[in-house]
């Protein structure tokens, strides 16, 4: 038997198509079948439908769209082209037999054969005219384009004629009365008048010196032609010497005012800041300046600037004067020294604004939006009356839609070294998903601890500003910073000392000193000790301080108030250390000195001058290395730097000089702390009384009556190295300053004789008046008080916690505790009775 042939892949899709046929003809005559066939193909459409695999119209993109019409128009044409044969055959199967019965089969076939040739024919003519059709569409397509090129050369060639300079008078007078009808005379006057113009300007031209052209320009009387106010037209043959008077001379003094005054705003620390890099400069022919990088806008830069002057300048004549070395920041001069709070809150409004919840896309537009003044302190602490009941606006109509934003956290994380468990805080870029809803909420809660940062940075910078000018001859103003170490190189180096780690490094501690001059002109003194010690703690700053102190007493003896301002790091300047060298050995550094204030900026923006100066060093440094010579050392490093930086005082420190400013401290058996260091933006040393500050103020003498925080409580050493505590020192008066204090002395048997306890209520004495209290905690010399304040109508917690150390003498009695009337105000029945 033979084995039966396999069928071809065109007779197995005909047998397919066959078996389709019979059974979508079963189907059609069961209506059940039917009906159940179409539920699962519609099932099947709307499975495919949610996968997206199959897409809707409205969901498609215009080029799905017009792809999918055209796809529509094809189908359509086969289906009528289709329609249309299935047409013809059923014509010709029904079509009529001939009544000519007699006819030849020759014929009928000769007949059936002429139809095919003519349906061919037909066909080939379609085909032709088809190409035919392509062809003058593409001809078509191809003169539209010519025709845009033509106009488009045709209209260049139109502006190129009327660029190209009309050297004969007649043509350009033609031109000047180009469709306008004019007598022939006025004709003639034109070209006389562009004869005379051309001559005098050739003639002005041929003159060689200046004084020539100036006797040339007064033999014309020119007072006609100011009168009719063509005197503009003159400047075309006289080069503007009808425009050199003196009246310009006064505009250029005024120009060079406003030009001052901008370079001055823009150079505010509250306006830019300095870039502290070696390689962060720019140079303007062989003018070479520290780069500034803007905290604003211009715009918004523009607005203060003129809430800051007397006149009026636009915004185009603001950009204008824009020195060149103070400009914007981008990618590759990233903040790497971003303040944490600024930087969380600028994420939480990015991502609000991203969502379209709120408005504003950056800080200073968000402040803008409730405060008055983005810069004015009252406004920023929410004591402005204007706008204190201000709040944000919020579109909150997708307020379950959830959101991822980040922000930047402190966690521990632990290592091992030497067998040894060790943990470290690490800060990281977080992210966190919540609600939108609830994002507003963190919003709410973060503007206010960042509205209180803002007002510290806005007040520490005003009164920075306002203690410049307001300098006397008798003091001084020094602002410090560390730089980072420069590491010694050489011009060619082996691999062993660039990959090495044995590179020396110089310590850099940079300053500007600011002094008023007998013409209260304010001088400024920059300034670098050096030191191979790389010791950067509060020991290491006094040492690299001294010398400038001695400085100080050499160039102005009569100085006998200093005021020093630095940034807040804990580690260098802002420590029980610092507080302790001050309030015991300050008289070892500055022996004449009555006051003495240290001011800090705000956590995070204490960028300033000294790192423009420690900028300017380690990149002269970098030139001297550039030029063949070698920085091996310290030594070596002063001597290049005090040649190519001859302004910049430089002063070098030794290990020794630090060693023994350690040696003071350790004297000292014990040290105290200050609970709430970190809230001191200002301490004040005078007449042996250290107080410490929340903000800086230079208008109190003695306490504070709007900053104060509380006083350093001192330990004083004696022979035999014991602690002896000494009470706080008060003056015999209140309305008189004097040196000498009054120091309570209290015996053994009167402490504590009344059975004070910590919590009590109790009434106490200061500057002969009388104000309740609570006591924290007890000690030998006395009781710590946190103190009410006297409101208008009731007693009150103060913002900024009262808390002092009060002698026993100086507590009254115990009292109950005070009775709540509303929020926040408070009855005390053993004073308000009493008066």
């Amino acid at each position: 038997m033979s084995r039966s042939r396999k069928s071809t892949a065109a007779e197995a899709k005909l047998k397919k198509k066959e078996y389709d046929r019979k059974r979508r003809e079963k189907l059609k005559n069961c209506p059940e079948s039917l009906e159940k066939l179409r539920e699962k193909e519609r099932l099947k459409y709307l499975k495919k439908k949610e996968k997206g695999q199959v897409k809707s119209v409205s969901a498609m993109s215009s080029r799905e769209r017009r792809q999918k019409q055209k796809q529509w128009r094809l189908n359509s044409s086969k289906y009528r082209e289709k329609n249309q044969n299935v047409r013809k055959n059923l014509e010709r199967i029904h079509q009529p037999a001939s009544p000519v019965s007699s006819a030849k089969p020759s014929s009928r076939v000769n007949a059936a054969k002429n139809e095919t040739v003519a349906s061919r024919r037909r066909r080939q003519l379609r085909n032709r005219r088809a190409i035919l059709y392509g062809r003058i569409a593409k001809l078509e397509k191809n003169l539209k384009e010519e025709g845009r090129k033509s106009e488009k050369y045709r209209k260049k060639y139109t502006r190129l004629n009327n660029r190209i300079n009309i050297s004969s008078l007649e043509a350009k007078v033609k031109t000047l009365i180009k469709n306008t009808k004019l007598p022939e005379t006025v004709k003639k006057k034109l070209i006389f008048s562009e004869i005379i113009t051309k001559q005098l300007a050739q003639s002005y031209a041929n003159l060689k010196t200046q004084k020539n052209k100036q006797a040339y320009y007064k033999n014309f009387n020119l007072d006609p032609l100011k009168k009719h106010k063509l005197m503009h037209y003159s400047k075309t043959f006289f080069k503007n010497q009808n425009y050199k008077t003196g009246r310009n001379k006064k505009l250029k003094s005024k120009i060079l005012k406003v030009k001052h005054d901008i370079i001055d705003f823009l150079e505010k620390d509250k306006n830019s800041r300095m870039c502290p890099g070696k390689r962060d400069f720019v140079r303007s022919g062989k003018l070479l300046k520290q780069k500034r990088l803007l905290t604003d806008n211009m715009r918004n830069l523009h607005k203060k600037f003129l809430n800051s002057v007397t006149y009026k300048i636009s915004l185009s004549t603001f950009c204008k004067y824009r020195p060149f070395w103070v400009t914007w920041a981008n990618l590759k001069e990233r903040d790497t020294c971003k303040c944490v709070v600024h930087a969380n809150i600028e994420l939480i409004i990015s991502k609000l604004h991203e969502n379209k919840v709120i408005l504003h896309n950056n800080i200073p537009s968000l402040l803008s939006d409730i405060t008055c003044d983005i810069y004015c302190t009252k406004c920023l602490f929410r004591e402005c009356i204007n706008c204190r009941d201000k709040a944000l606006e919020y579109n909150l109509s997708q307020a379950t839609k959830t959101v991822t934003y980040r922000q930047w956290m402190y966690e521990n994380s632990t290592y091992e070294k030497n067998g040894e468990t060790k943990t470290v805080r690490k800060p990281l870029k977080k992210e966190i998903t919540v609600t939108l809803k609830e994002l507003v909420l963190v919003l709410e809660e973060t503007l206010k601890s960042f509205l209180l940062h803002a007002g510290n940075i806005a007040h520490q910078y005003q009164m920075m500003t306002q203690l410049k000018k307001n300098l006397s001859t008798n003091e001084v103003l020094i602002h410090i910073d560390f730089s980072e170490n420069y590491c010694c190189k050489y011009r060619e180096e082996i691999q062993a000392v660039h990959f090495g780690g044995g590179r020396q490094q110089v310590t850099l501690h940079t300053g500007v000193l600011y002094l008023k001059n007998p013409d209260d002109t304010i001088k400024t003194q920059s300034f670098c000790t050096l030191s191979d010690n790389s010791r950067h703690d509060s020991i290491a700053v006094w040492a690299h301080l001294k010398p400038i102190f001695n400085w100080l007493k050499n160039q102005r003896p009569n100085i006998h108030t200093v005021h020093i301002l630095s940034d807040s790091p804990v580690n260098q300047y802002k420590n029980k250390f610092v507080f302790h060298i001050v309030s015991h050995h300050l008289k070892y550094f500055l022996p004449g000195i009555n006051n003495f204030t240290w001011n800090y900026s705000e956590p995070g923006h204490g960028k300033g001058a000294p790192d423009g100066v420690g900028g300017t060093l380690k990149r002269s440094a970098d030139q001297a290395v550039a030029e063949g010579k070698d920085v091996t050392d310290l030594n070596v490093f002063k001597n290049i730097l005090s040649s190519k930086c001859p302004s910049i005082m430089l002063i070098e420190v030794s290990t020794t000089e630090i060693n023994n400013t350690d040696n003071l401290i350790k004297k000292s058996k014990s040290i105290s702390t200050f609970p709430g260091t970190q809230k001191i933006r200002q301490f004040v040393f005078s007449n042996d009384v250290l107080e410490f500050r929340t903000l800086s103020c230079f208008d109190c003498v003695g306490k504070c009556q709007h900053f104060h925080l509380g006083y350093y409580k001192t330990f004083e050493v004696s022979d035999k190295d014991t602690p002896a505590v000494s009470t706080r020192r008060k003056r015999k008066e209140a309305n008189k300053v004097e040196s000498n204090v009054e120091i309570s002395k209290i015996t053994p048997s009167e402490k504590n004789a009344y059975g004070y306890k910590v919590s009590d209520h109790v009434l106490i004495t200061w500057n002969n008046e009388v104000y309740p209290g609570k006591i924290l905690s007890l000690s030998d010399d006395g009781a710590l008080v946190r103190c009410m304040k006297k409101g208008s109508k009731c007693w009150k917690w103060p913002t900024v916690k009262d808390e002092e150390l009060y002698a026993w003498a100086d507590l009254l009695q115990i009292i109950k505790p005070p009775k709540l009337l509303s929020r926040g105000c408070y009855f005390v029945k053993e004073v308000d009775e009493k008066k």
